[in-house]
């Protein structure tokens, strides 16, 4: 119980801050989390990810996309819903490995069928915008309005907007 408190801890201050104001997981909590990653914990596998994804988050860990990649890797091939949408984003950035917004998009979609709102909004994104799929207000609707009814407010807003623009 107190490794799923400190993995959810490790991505609340991800998701949560700029890296330069995350609050720092201490070195004790990493070595925790690097131990329980070795040992296939899927949890632990994204919060690692998240340390090496993020600058200044965790206590002695230098920001390495590449490093990160490889924990999400690791972590999305058990499932791991948010490791499959960090591993979209590094895909989309060309963070850590080449930019591809396909894989990106076919990472975010796995994601977004376990109930991701981020992906499922990220989805939206890309088709409202035409980036990386053929431009689709109907898809990009479909995909804010799941995050909304996933409790995403920015997928809300979206759907607002394309709603209320007549899309």
């Amino acid at each position: 119980m107190l490794k799923r408190i400190l993995c959810a801890a490790v991505i609340a201050a991800a998701m949560a801050l700029p890296a330069a104001e995350a609050a720092q997981v201490s070195a004790a909590s990493v070595e925790k989390l690097k131990a329980d990653a070795e040992r296939g914990d899927a949890a632990a596998q994204t919060a690692l990810g998240d340390c090496y994804a993020a600058f200044g988050l965790c206590a002695g860990v230098q920001r390495d996309p590449a490093k990160a990649r490889i924990w999400f890797e690791k972590a999305a091939a058990q499932g791991e819903a948010e490791a499959l949408y960090n591993l979209g984003v590094l895909h989309a950035k060309g963070q850590g490995v080449p930019q591809d917004l396909a894989r990106a998009r076919a990472l975010w979609e796995e994601a977004a069928e376990k109930g991701h709102a981020q992906a499922q909004a990220n989805l939206g994104v890309m088709y409202k915008n035409g980036r990386g799929v053929k431009k689709d207000k109907a898809a990009a609707r479909q995909w804010f309005g799941k995050a909304c009814g996933n409790g995403f407010q920015p997928g809300c807003d979206q759907y607002r907007r394309l709603v209320e623009s007549g899309s």
